[in-house]
Parts: C-alpha cells; structure tokens; sequence
C-alpha cells in the first residue's frame, strides 16, 4: 500500500512518503518506510497509543535502515 502512496506522490511530484497510518473500527496500522522495497509493518487492535507506536515504529525502521546499511 505505502509503495503505491508513493508512486502517486512521485507521479504528483510530491517526493518521497515515509509513513502511511490506515484505521479501521477494531485495527489500526502503521508502515514506516525502510528503505527502497523494504517495510516495517506494526498492526494493533484498539485501543491503543498510535502516537507511541508511529514513535516506535520510526525507531524501529531508523534501526533497521542503520543495520541494512
């Protein structure tokens, strides 16, 4: 979904998207771009912190782009 987000953005001359937030009534889902091709993906049922795990995941994806490197 987020590799599509971006072909849209780049097609509008928008660059690059780095996160895409997606809700639904029980689920909500946080993609933080790695690097090209590459995802993390964190899927929580609600309640929950988005906030904290946009944070989390963000971290999460830094870490992974610094050890893919």
């Amino acid at each position: 979904v987020l590799s599509h987000v971006q072909s849209l953005l780049h097609t509008l001359h928008f660059g690059e998207a780095e996160s895409l937030c997606l809700t639904h009534a029980n689920l909500d889902i946080v993609i933080e771009a790695v690097q090209e091709g590459y995802y993390a993906l964190l899927a929580m049922e609600k309640p929950c912190y988005l906030g904290k795990a946009k944070c989390a995941l963000k971290t999460a994806a830094r870490l992974l782009r610094k050890e893919m490197g």
